[in-house]
């Protein structure tokens, strides 16, 4: 049995990516060392529910409900669409970050000073969820649950932003 960093070497985590349009997420993805990262359409919905992924990312897109039933994985929301699996209100054109969660391992080595998000739906937090960054209309970034496993909210659409620009961008998707 390996152990410390041999066993931490011999395991690559399995990821999903769903995307139409991957671009720069993809790419940030693809930079983490020791990743097998799979992409899929939003379409292919017996792909994203095949499973067996240690993560789940939704780039712009979501299931239908009976679809995300069968999703048992952690997962990513990036710019998730209305009418999807979280509550939204009306949307904010130019959200600036006016809280942010000292301390947060997803936000350790990143600094946010200078980043834009692009327009963005306001959610609304659910009891048990958790900001991490925040802006005066609602949260950028919070942990959640979805389908009873720990999920992760990126409100804004990185492509509308100058976030995937600065070198935030892959260190905020690696961690």
């Amino acid at each position: 049995i390996l152990t410390g960093d041999a066993a931490r070497a011999s395991i690559a985590p399995h990821i999903l990516l769903v995307s139409d349009l991957p671009g720069s997420l993809a790419r940030a993805l693809a930079a983490i060392e020791n990743v097998e990262l799979a992409i899929e359409p939003s379409d292919n919905l017996s792909a994203v529910a095949a499973g067996g992924y240690d993560l789940v990312i939704f780039d712009r897109s979501a299931p239908p409900l009976e679809t995300m039933a069968r999703i048992n994985a952690p997962s990513l929301w990036i710019a998730p669409p209305v009418g999807g699996p979280f509550a939204t209100t009306e949307m904010v054109v130019d959200p600036k970050v006016t809280r942010v969660r000292a301390g947060d391992p997803v936000l350790a080595g990143i600094d946010l000073a200078g980043v834009t998000f692009g327009p963005t739906s306001v959610f609304t937090l659910a009891g048990g969820d958790e900001e991490i960054v925040g802006s005066a209309d609602g949260p950028l970034l919070y942990r959640t649950k979805a389908n009873g496993q720990p999920a992760m909210v990126l409100t804004a659409d990185p492509e509308a932003s100058n976030l995937p620009k600065r070198v935030a961008f892959p260190v905020l998707v690696a961690n």
